[in-house]
């Protein structure tokens, strides 16, 4: 059986194309062949078709959970 931990802490294969911290918050967006891929903590946030959107996501997000 798959345990929570397990699923969280499984990603998507993909080459990473932006690390950064927002606000002491980790954040990262993953290129695959499908889209970028955003994640604010290590939590899948969406994904998108450019890396510019994603980074924008992730900025407005954690400005309106912070």
């Amino acid at each position: 059986m798959i345990t929570l931990k397990e699923i969280r802490n499984k990603t998507q294969a993909g080459k990473t194309v932006w690390k950064k911290t927002f606000k002491g918050i980790s954040t990262k967006v993953q290129q695959t062949p499908s889209g970028y891929f955003s994640y604010v903590d290590g939590d899948f946030l969406d994904k998108f078709k450019s890396q510019k959107d994603a980074i924008k996501s992730i900025e407005t997000a954690i400005r309106e959970l912070t």
